[in-house]
């Protein structure tokens, strides 16, 4: 089997390898809604801010911190939790009066 057709039975945009999911969707929603996110890493560090990008390879945060403003670069590799400070709305809201 070749590399290509896993990719695109898989769910991989042609030609980067980059896979699309429940987490890219995720991380979509809280960067188009510049939700404050915390951020666990492996090594016991959190860091605080709102997602400005991603990639298959990392996530870029702007920090909310006041000490160290600017932008950080966390690896996927190294991130262990991401958790909204609010709760994310992934259904738009319907009216149900029609």
């Amino acid at each position: 089997m070749d590399n290509r057709d896993y990719e695109q039975r898989n769910g991989a945009t042609q030609g980067r390898g980059f896979r699309t999911g429940p987490s890219n969707y995720y991380l979509t929603l809280l960067r188009k809604n510049r939700d404050v996110v915390s951020i666990s890493m492996v090594s016991g560090q959190k860091l605080r801010g709102v997602i400005a990008g991603f990639d298959e390879t990392g996530i870029i945060i702007n920090s909310t911190n006041e000490l160290d403003p600017g932008e950080l670069y966390a690896s996927r590799l190294q991130i262990t939790t991401i958790i909204p400070e609010s709760p994310v709305a992934y259904l738009k809201e319907t009216d149900s009066r029609k």
